[in-house]
């Protein structure tokens, strides 16, 4: 009853995530074999974590972005760095030239690329003469891997971040 009493408190001064990870331990028999500065450790960051999530949503919803529904887990960004190789041109220096590769993040729920978004990513990737169009896939705290776009065939090929970045 006084597990109760406590987390109704925390919630009444506002710390939720302190309160929600507080009933997640209180549930969990395992966590009974922490010591206390871990359990409290534990709590302080789920509280650190749901304040940066409501001050982001917050923050979000006030912007007024032109593409609200857009979100980090499609996110598109461009990896750009020099070739240090000998060029095959003997008017050009080691260094003249850039590697371009496009990369497209997929995280958590977002859904996989349409043929459609394979299409425009093989568009661009011609365009800027990109090396690469590689598809960045994870899950928060589950799995990460990498994927590169076969233009011929626009299917994703699954790829080592070495193979891709060198």
């Amino acid at each position: 009853m006084l597990d109760h009493a406590t987390v109704a408190n925390l919630r009444a001064l506002k710390l939720l995530g302190f309160a929600d990870g507080l009933t997640e331990q209180m549930a969990q028999p395992d966590v009974l074999a922490l010591s206390f500065e871990e359990r409290l450790a534990l709590l302080v960051d789920r509280e650190m974590n749901a304040r940066s999530d409501r001050k982001r949503t917050r923050l979000l919803q006030r912007a007024q972005l032109k593409y609200g529904n857009a979100s980090i887990e499609d996110a598109q960004f461009d990896a750009i760095r020099k070739d240090t190789s000998q060029p095959s041109q003997p008017s050009l220096k080691r260094g003249d030239l850039f590697d371009i590769v496009l990369i497209q993040v997929k995280g958590g729920s977002a859904r996989d690329p349409t043929r459609d978004d394979c299409l425009r990513l093989r568009k661009i990737a011609k365009h800027y003469r990109a090396r690469a169009v590689v598809l960045f896939h994870w899950q928060k705290g589950v799995t990460a891997s990498f994927s590169v776009l076969n233009r011929r065939t626009l299917v994703w090929q699954q790829a080592a971040g070495a193979a891709i970045f060198g």
